[in-house]
């Protein structure tokens, strides 16, 4: 009988050592995405946003306390986008999982490129304002070169806090390294036409979605970052897109009605729109489909510029 009890207590040893999952923490879905697709059934993966709001402003709950204290990993975005999964994060989680332990990921401190590196004198002219990002634009992970990096990213850290699991990491990193290179090759060929178009923003968050076709950011609607524009300012704005034929206006698919006005007179203005989104969503569930469908939203405006 002994013998059995103790063959029984190995075997419950084991299957909870094979049962027990990485509980890993992002502040987005997109993050989320990259855990999952990467750690596959050795993860857990929870979200603490839903892809909808502004990731900037979420408000912290007592659920995501729980999450963040149980947390093996935590990801975040960081250049001050999502500060307040840090902050729980130092609050709540272990130690591995604050800045500077092995399971905290703090995908901007990867070697992704930067776009909109803000020098002294920029930030001087923009002091005070909430939605200033003196190292770069936050949006990076729209960049197919900057998910590369991030997905490697999340393999290192994966496999730092769960050794075993390391080789299947690899391997299902290797897999998602070469979607997104397909990816990529796909949108070298869609992505033609899409060059050398005016492309305007309420808010700059497109400008890495556009540098995967060789497409830029003419101008913002935004006189200052997150500040609505002033008549005068508007009207500066507006007649820049009047002059500047053949242009686009993109526009946030979940920025809520703040900005509809202004949207509005731009169309009248004979500029077309595209609702594009930041990050997945139920309605794109993969980062491959949140991009295409970003892309085939703009070369539909485009279709329809005079």
């Amino acid at each position: 009988m002994m013998k059995w009890v103790g063959w029984i207590s190995v075997l419950w040893g084991v299957m909870g050592t094979v049962c027990t999952a990485i509980e890993v923490v992002t502040s987005t879905p997109t993050l989320a995405y990259f855990a999952s697709v990467i750690g596959g059934d050795r993860v857990t993966v929870s979200s603490l946003s839903s892809g909808k709001e502004d990731p900037h402003g979420i408000m912290t709950k007592p659920s995501m306390m729980g999450k963040v204290r149980q947390a093996d990993v935590v990801v975040v975005i960081g250049m001050e986008c999502d500060p307040w999964l840090t902050e729980l994060a130092k609050r709540m989680g272990k130690r591995t999982v604050q800045p500077g332990g092995i399971g905290y990921l703090d995908m901007s401190n990867t070697p992704i490129q930067r776009l909109g590196v803000m020098d002294a004198e920029a930030m001087a002219a923009l002091k005070g304002y909430e939605h200033v990002h003196p190292e770069g634009n936050p949006h990076y992970w729209l960049l197919i070169d900057n998910a590369q990096v991030m997905a490697k990213a999340m393999r290192h850290t994966l496999s730092k806090v769960d050794p075993d699991g390391a080789p299947g990491y690899a391997m299902r990193h290797q897999r998602l390294e070469t979607r997104l290179t397909q990816l990529k090759e796909r949108l070298k060929k869609e992505g033609s036409g899409l060059q050398g178009r005016p492309y305007w923003v309420i808010h700059d968050a497109w400008s890495y979605l556009l540098a995967n076709v060789g497409g830029s950011v003419a101008g913002s609607v935004e006189e200052a970052p997150g500040i609505s524009p002033g008549p005068l300012y508007f009207k500066r704005r507006l007649d820049d897109i009047k002059r500047k034929k053949g242009g686009v206006l993109l526009v946030d698919q979940y920025g809520g009605s703040r900005h509809d006005g202004y949207v509005k007179k731009i169309s009248e203005a004979g500029c077309p729109v595209a609702y594009v989104t930041q990050s997945i969503t139920p309605d794109t569930p993969t980062y491959e489909a949140l991009i295409e469908q970003n892309i085939q939203r703009i070369k539909a405006a485009v279709r329809n510029t005079p």
